[in-house]
């Protein structure tokens, strides 16, 4: 199997990138029945990429987040600065959203 740094495409079709993130893909109707001894590996590595594709997942939804985060403040400090809020009006709100965000 290949480790981090290498860009090597084993038996199975798997392929590691430049991270090791492995972007293992087992085609089911290719292989119809491993090997018996195989078995417990290819449901192991069945397992880990869908954990990988998970985590792949939940990192575009946490970009998109942190992007909209960033508009929201963007537009609360421009909002400030022109006069048209005021802190007073704001501060309930300010830290429902720190506390929601230290949970």
């Amino acid at each position: 199997m290949a480790f981090i740094g290498t860009h090597h495409a084993d038996a199975s079709g798997s392929t590691f990138n430049e991270v090791g993130q492995s972007q293992f893909n087992i085609q089911v109707g290719t292989i119809l029945s491993p090997s018996p001894c195989l078995a417990p590996a290819f449901s192991s590595a069945t397992l880990i990429s869908s954990m990988v594709q998970e985590v792949q997942a939940n990192r575009e939804q946490i970009t998109a987040l942190a992007a909209s985060i960033d508009t929201l403040l963007m537009t609360l400090d421009a909002e400030y600065h022109a006069g048209r809020l005021l802190e007073a009006q704001t501060t309930m709100a300010l830290q429902n959203l720190n506390e929601y965000v230290d949970q």
